[in-house]
């Protein structure tokens, strides 16, 4: 979580797009005018069920877990946020800033990769990716991180129909859209490669005919 919060702090620093997920939460924060980070917890409280409802599973550890990582990754990605705006990272050049949001995007998929292959305590935005990964897409994590990208996309488009304007959106957002599954993968077999997904989330996935 922290390496993803880092990463994710990042992006938000060079003001060049924030990732999906982040996105479609900053476009909700403004229209419903409410804070981002209540948006944010909000829309985790809704994955949460919405992937009890994908995996058939309601084990109460592992929705505790959901629920404190909802409530602090906002607040991680805040202060490294704030921490990279102070030593100065808005204010670089535009190619270095994309240089610091390419790196930052790789952050996070390292981080994701991290904490699905231990998959104790995940946010639910990346537990969704991972159950699509292993229910739907046969272990390709490019192909599953498009498929759960399709609910921050759906809520980004609905809302820009509605208001006609758009916030967060950028280049770094597109190289997240495009890189990060694929960033993901890499990270499985190049960031702690000793490190293998957990068994019994494979194990029930398999069992349930996927």
């Amino acid at each position: 979580m922290t390496l993803n919060a880092f990463g994710m702090g990042m992006t938000v620093a060079t003001n060049l797009g924030s990732a999906m997920w982040t996105a479609s939460s900053v476009n909700l924060s403004v229209w419903l005018g409410l804070p981002l980070t209540v948006v944010m917890i909000l829309l985790g409280a809704c994955q949460i069920i919405v992937n009890g409802l994908i995996s058939g599973s309601w084990e109460l550890p592992k929705i505790i877990g959901n629920i404190f990582v909802v409530l602090f990754f906002g607040s991680f990605v805040g202060l490294f946020t704030h921490l990279f705006l102070v030593i100065g990272i808005g204010q670089l050049p535009i190619g270095l800033r994309i240089l610091v949001t390419i790196v930052g995007i790789l952050f996070v998929g390292s981080g994701i990769s991290i904490s699905q292959r231990v998959n104790l305590v995940l946010h639910p935005w990346d537990e969704l990716t991972n159950l699509l990964r292993f229910k739907c897409f046969k272990g390709k994590a490019h192909q599953a991180q498009l498929a759960a990208f399709a609910i921050p996309c759906t809520i980004t488009l609905i809302l820009w129909l509605v208001t006609r304007q758009v916030y967060a959106v950028n280049i770094g957002t597109v190289i997240s859209f495009f890189c990060q599954g694929k960033l993901i993968g890499w990270a499985d077999m190049r960031v702690f490669p000793a490190l293998t997904h957990r068994l019994p989330l494979l194990d029930s996935l398999r069992h349930d005919g996927s």
